[in-house]
């Protein structure tokens, strides 16, 4: 994941070890030099999903799905 921002493009590392925290999810990151924790409420979740199953999202990720199928079909072929 990326964070682009005028202090310029930094990497964000979302660490595998996952917390929860009472009704919210835990993740450590880091992301250059700083080292930080993000904390997703139910609220935030509910926001995501309305995020990812827009109706823009949804035809990227479709796209991307027929991309992987049909190009892996293509180089078994080759």
């Amino acid at each position: 994941m990326k964070v682009s921002s005028s202090a310029g493009d930094l990497e964000v590392f979302i660490e595998d070890k996952v917390l929860i925290v009472g009704d919210t999810v835990l993740l450590n990151a880091e992301m250059g030099v700083w080292h930080f924790q993000v904390y997703i409420s139910p609220g935030d979740f509910r926001f995501f999903l309305s995020l990812i199953f827009s109706g823009t999202v949804l035809r990227h990720l479709i796209t991307l799905l027929f991309q992987y199928i049909f190009g892996h079909s293509r180089n078994k072929d080759a």
